[in-house]
């Protein structure tokens, strides 16, 4: 199926758009392969798998295509991890991502059963009209224009981002992929887009009508200010196991809806801090409390001066008092050598109160309240080399001997 689907892309794209346009098309990507020594592999989806070097390999393809005015275009991402299969043999990325097979692998980083949809993390196609003023996106979209996202370097972290909906998750499917559905952007002036969103993100009747608002303001010179919000309770389902549009829409309410409103701060050099102020009128999932709304804020601050990077980042729900937090900071020793260190902390890990946010060790699905790492890295060209050790409370030690790729 993943071949037969990437031949007929491919060819449709030429028989669209000729020769010609067929050659401006880009591709870019990454291939990421190593070993990973586990002191406690205790998968929930395998048994007897202990102290081993472990597969850990990650592949990602970008493709897309614009138009020479930039007025239609698309843009596409395809990405698997290492996987297992249901008898916990491990089986490459790279089988993973043109496996025409459903529902017999598990991710390498969550447990989840692997599906051939799971790949595509973005596929959009847009269009502009009125010279500009309006772009039509469509597809499994990939809008960031509306948020700030954490760029941390190392593989175990990076869960911030400014437009989250509860603690380390993101606003009810977001616009960074695996978002079903389309969005209406609009530049009435300069510096100012506004944006309406409609979300289909499962066939059940009751979650196919999504609807959200976004919008920015940019000062030059100064920062951005972001807005993002979701009209009603359209997330998991608040009834478990539950399909019934009748049981649910009485979840799906004005009352119900989210809204985060920030700004981003790039005055200075080097300089981005962002902070967030989120209301979300119906909690789940946060500290066991179903239907208790919930006052939260995220930061996201990063410095970068020379070789020296720094960031940290936290979400925080202060009714439910819940965070997370993590950093990263790195420094190119000489252009042959980095060396970066990295923590994460929650405050819960059990299911129920808080598993929208657990800490995970990259091949391993134990969930921990911390993590501390270091990594040494060896920039070769476009690749780099990197040998790490990684420690948390509850799921020992990993050592990670990874080469990267760029492509």
């Amino acid at each position: 199926m993943k071949r037969a689907l990437a031949r007929t892309l491919a060819i449709a794209a030429f028989l669209a758009f000729g020769a010609a346009a067929f050659a401006q098309l880009t591709f870019n990507g990454y291939y990421r392969t190593g070993g990973v020594y586990d002191s406690d592999m205790t998968r929930t989806y395998t048994t007897g798998v202990k102290n081993m070097i472990d597969l850990a390999d990650r592949i990602r393809l970008n493709i897309s295509y614009a138009a020479p005015d930039d007025m239609y275009g698309f843009k596409s991402r395809l990405q698997a991890d290492t996987g297992y299969t249901s008898s916990g043999q491990p089986t490459s990325a790279i089988a993973m991502l043109f496996s025409d097979q459903t529902g017999t692998f598990a991710n390498v980083n969550d447990g989840k059963t692997y599906d051939t949809w799971t790949n595509w993390k973005f596929a959009e196609g847009y269009a502009k009209l009125l010279d500009g003023m309006i772009k039509i996106s469509a597809g499994r979209l990939d809008i960031t224009d509306y948020e700030v996202v954490q760029n941390t370097a190392n593989i175990y972290l990076g869960d911030v981002y400014s437009d989250e909906y509860q603690v380390n998750k993101p606003l009810l499917g977001g616009q960074k992929g695996n978002t079903t559905g389309a969005i209406v952007q609009v530049f009435p002036i300069e510096n100012f887009s506004a944006a309406a969103v409609v979300r289909a993100d499962d066939t059940a009747a009751y979650k196919t009508h999504h609807y959200g608002f976004d919008a920015y303001y940019m000062l030059p010179g100064i920062g951005k200010a972001l807005f993002n919000s979701n009209l009603g309770y359209y997330g998991n389902v608040p009834s478990a196991g539950s399909t019934s549009a009748a049981t649910n829409n009485t979840y799906e309410k004005l009352s119900n809806s989210v809204a985060n409103l920030g700004f981003s701060y790039t005055a200075f050099p080097g300089l981005s801090a962002t902070a967030v102020y989120r209301y979300n009128g119906y909690v789940t999932n946060n500290k066991g409390q179903v239907g208790k709304y919930a006052n939260g804020a995220v930061g996201i601050f990063e410095y970068t001066q020379g070789p020296l990077f720094a960031d940290i980042a936290t979400d925080c729900d202060f009714n439910n008092s819940h965070e997370y937090v993590e950093g990263e900071v790195s420094y190119l020793i000489v252009p042959q050598f980095k060396v970066r260190g990295y923590f994460g902390y929650t405050d819960s890990t059990t299911a129920g109160a808080g598993t929208n946010n657990v800490i995970q060790q990259y091949v391993d699905s134990v969930a921990c309240n911390s993590l501390i790492g270091v990594d040494f890295v060896v920039p070769i060209g476009k690749a780099e080399a990197s040998l790490g050790y990684v420690y948390t409370d509850k799921a020992g030690v990993q050592i990670p001997l990874l080469v990267k790729a760029n492509f």
